[in-house]
């Protein structure tokens, strides 16, 4: 494997012979090989940590060494994190590594991965000597004192590829480390430094400081990547920081103390087709119009103090705010030197807010906040209270930016009563209400840049847009523009055929040829099951969790045999690529639902107008048995936008089976006694959805939220009814 001496020279040497060391810790070496090259035998990192393992537990097993540490250095550390990761999702009780010493680790990439594409020669001519420490050694010691160390090869290999900002190495180590060690006591079991070498050019300070922030670090003076593990004498202050840490009987506090799982944020560029044109992910449509918006966000990113803050961004559906927000995700926030991205919707997988330490400054954007308003409120707790000073006081700047559809609701009511300090203004800055763009019509120019006469009478295109959507919201007019440009006489429209056009379109431009190509026929009736199916995913599934085929057969078994091929028997081969050209590309086993929200909400009550009573009201209630903690919130979006459809009180006309699905109907009710409660020709609706809310918290077993609901929805009647004295006096007995 090559001469691992050249890796780090006399530093294993020194560890031997120090007195002190040799006491406690047999030092031992690991190597293993890098290469500039694709085809190169170099390991890729996840089996250099596979190889790791085996050594570690064949070479120094249990039997000889109850206790490891390891020093680890560059593409190492990731290597020893890629192992330790496995060991506590697989085998902690195993786990024997006490310490770690991360040098000149690039835990969040390098920037010599961004020369991937260089010619291997330029390279090599470039960094010359750079290429003679492309081995590794690890000390292993009691034990095992030692450390991991590689090139952070500058050729295309895997290796290379690995350490590339966002890679798909990274990512997964990242979210691989956020849904492990649950237990502070698991958590919490080694200690980790990190040591950065002051001349560093490939590695920057803050990939390499860790997950600590810029507060638990140290730097060694005059040395380099290379030099940084070259100690030529006891003195040398990384051979120093080495001893310290093996010689430590105890554990700093803050290392028990602190939660360094990073959370899962998404950001990256999501493969996308022409059938994703209108989803705000795929950046089909150039940003523009929000310039004044984007400089308030990037000044709420900007400001030195407070430590934490959170901000609010609201705006009716298709009003640009996931846009807008995507836009400062991947281009302002990463060059002002900001990690951003829109919160994973598991909540398991993210760290104890109250004890979380981000590795840089970080920017959680979270959307449908009000879904999940009570996991939203323990996190603005959980960050706001730690920056009033104390041990726990974030090392770093960390700001949460909020979208929903309204600025004001229970759902803000919770999270703003959640503390004192979350409401208050020392972290709740201004918010931003977004607005229609002053001017829509660079969307028709751009959309129909090569049919231009279809949008030539700009005046009456805006007039009929206004007609369409009073608000004339952008996303309205990409509709639209998009339907103008394939040819579509819009004049005689309103919204919802407008709508129908653009599931029409899909269906005959993408829908079909794909069913085609994948065996399903060339009809609208031979995908029939598959349109519920993708209805069941609108409803029931989010975009980052879609729904499984799992769900969809339990569904489907769920259906008596009168409406059983309601839903398709999943086709491993083919239902992924039809689903892919309907909704998105979500897995081999996976639904995406259809989006934009909005032509999604329609997408559903056209299917379930389309589908006979019992077929729609069987396709309701699984959406409410699959996940009834998603399925209230698109009823509750439903109301806002189409509650005049005929079918919309099919989604929440329905007799909760169990407390689970109680609970978040009873949100729903709270929520529609809000939005129906004013209109005069649903006076009897809300009372009614009262009264079936009264029933199930007189039942033997209601919860208390479902009395907590009671009391929300009785309070939003007593607004609503106003002089009705008959009216209140049914809501007050």
């Amino acid at each position: 494997m090559g001469a691992k001496a050249t890796t780090f020279e006399r530093f294993p040497e020194l560890l031997r012979t120090d007195p002190e060391i040799a006491q406690d810790w047999d030092v031992e070496e690991f190597g293993f090989s890098t290469g500039l090259h694709a085809t190169s035998a170099s390991p890729d990192p996840a089996t250099v940590a596979r190889m790791m393992a085996t050594e570690i537990e064949n070479t120094f097993g249990p039997e000889r060494y109850d206790e490891i540490a390891i020093l680890a250095y560059s593409l190492g550390g990731l290597i020893v994190r890629r192992y330790l990761a496995n060991m506590l999702a697989d085998r902690p009780e195993k786990l024997r590594v006490s310490r770690v010493v991360y040098y000149a680790t690039p835990h969040l990439g390098t920037v010599a991965a961004g020369m991937a594409n260089v010619a291997a020669g330029a390279i090599g001519a470039a960094v010359g000597a750079a290429v003679e420490w492309a081995l590794a050694g690890i000390p292993l010691g009691r034990q095992i004192a030692g450390g991991i160390g590689a090139i952070a090869g500058l050729g295309p290999s895997e290796q290379l590829v690995a350490l590339g900002f966002d890679s798909d190495f990274l990512r997964q180590l990242a979210t691989d480390e956020a849904t492990i060690g649950k237990e502070p006591s698991t958590r919490d079991r080694v200690w980790p430094r990190y040591v950065l070498a002051e001349g560093d050019r490939w590695v920057a300070p803050s990939s390499a400081w860790g997950p600590h922030g810029p507060t638990d670090y140290e730097v060694v003076a005059g040395t380099d990547h290379i030099s940084l593990v070259k100690p030529d004498h006891a003195g040398h202050l990384s051979f120093a920081i080495a001893r310290a840490t093996l010689r430590a009987r105890t554990r700093p506090p803050w290392a028990a103390d602190s939660d360094h799982r990073q959370p899962n944020l998404l950001a990256k560029q999501l493969p996308s087709t022409p059938a994703d044109r209108f989803v705000y992910w795929s950046e089909a449509l150039p940003f523009f119009g929000r310039e004044a918006e984007l400089a308030q966000l990037m000044a709420f990113l900007a400001a030195p103090e407070p430590r934490f803050a959170w901000m609010l961004m609201s705006g009716d559906g298709g009003m640009g705010k996931s846009r807008l927000a995507l836009e400062l995700i991947r281009k302002h926030a990463p060059a002002a030197g900001w990690n951003a991205g829109f919160l994973d919707d598991d909540t398991s997988s993210h760290p104890g807010w109250s004890r979380w330490q981000p590795r840089v400054p970080t920017l959680l954007v979270v959307d449908y906040a009000g879904r999940d308003a009570t996991a939203i409120a323990a996190l603005l707790r959980g960050l706001a209270e730690r920056d009033r000073g104390g041990d726990h006081r974030l090392r770093l700047p960390v700001r949460v930016l909020l979208i929903e559809r309204d600025d004001k609701g229970q759902w803000l009511d919770t999270i703003t009563g959640a503390s004192p300090v979350v409401a208050g203004p020392q972290s709740r800055m201004q918010p931003l209400p977004l607005r229609t763009i002053d001017d829509v019509w660079p969307i028709f120019e751009h959309v129909t840049r090569d049919t231009p006469a279809a949008t030539a009478d700009r005046k009456a295109t805006l007039a009929k847009l206004m007609e369409i959507d009073p608000a004339s919201r952008p996303l309205f007019a990409y509709l639209m523009a998009d339907a103008m440009r394939a040819g579509r006489d819009v004049r005689a429209w309103d919204r919802p055929a407008l709508l129908r056009d653009v599931i029409t379109r899909d269906r005959q431009k993408f829908w079909l040829p794909a069913a085609r190509e994948n065996g399903f026929g060339d009809r609208a009736n031979d995908i029939a099951a598959e349109e519920c199916a993708l209805a069941l995913a609108t409803m029931a599934a989010t975009r980052s969790a879609p729904l499984t085929s799992d769900e969809i057969a339990t569904a489907k078994n769920g259906l008596d045999a009168r409406n059983r091929d309601l839903l398709p028997d999943w086709r491993f081969k083919s239902h992924p690529k039809l689903f892919a050209a309907m909704s998105g590309d979500a897995g081999k086993s996976a639904v995406r639902p259809f989006e934009p929200d909005i032509v999604g909400e329609f997408f559903v009550l056209e299917t379930l107008h389309d589908l006979d009573n019992r077929g729609a009201r069987v396709l309701v209630e699984s959406a409410w048995q699959s996940r009834p903690e998603n399925m209230w919130w698109f009823v509750s979006r439903c109301a806002t936008d189409f509650p005049d459809h005929a079918k919309f009180r099919r989604t929440y006309a329905i007799q909760p089976q169990t407390m689970r699905i109680a609970e978040e109907w009873g949100k729903t009710a709270v929520n529609l006694t809000h939005h129906l409660g004013p209109r005069e020709a649903e006076r009897q609706t809300v009372l009614d959805l009262y009264g079936e809310l009264r029933a199930l918290a007189a039942r033997d077993d209601a919860t208390p939220g479902i009395r907590l609901h009671l009391a929300m929805a009785a309070v939003n009647l007593m607004n609503h009814l106003g002089p009705r004295e008959a009216e209140r006096q049914t809501v007050l007995d």
